[in-house]
């Protein structure tokens, strides 16, 4: 009877081992789209970060809007390749935000717009 039980608790565990094996995944060939931003609502000369997690992008480019309601921090440009940018609004209202992102697989692209509101 031992010997049944230590021959079905091996077959268990073997068949657990091989079954659970990864799938193996080139990670240079693999494109996936993430963004993540923290927070949407701020109030006058508060920071906002947004950042791209994305995998297999070949270019990126944050837009802020023009018109010195908000700064990029570390940059004098309006515009930014970073993966993680802060930025400092001065003026109260809505601000989109724009990435763009070309990835590896040519059929996926990126064009989103994010809204921060700032109050006053």
């Amino acid at each position: 009877m031992k010997n049944k039980i230590y021959k079905t608790s091996l077959l268990l565990i073997l068949v657990f081992l091989f079954s659970c094996s990864p799938d193996e995944i080139e990670m240079n060939e693999f494109s996936d789209i993430f963004i993540t931003w923290s927070p949407l609502t701020i109030h006058v000369n508060e920071d906002v970060s947004l950042g791209d997690g994305s995998r297999g992008e070949t270019s990126r480019l944050w837009t802020f809007p023009s018109g010195g309601g908000c700064e990029i921090k570390g940059s004098s440009e309006l515009t930014s390749t970073e993966r993680i940018v802060h930025a400092t609004f001065f003026k109260a209202g809505n601000y989109d935000i724009r990435l763009q992102a070309e990835f590896i697989d040519p059929s996926i692209k990126l064009d989103s717009l994010i809204t921060i509101t700032v109050l006053e």
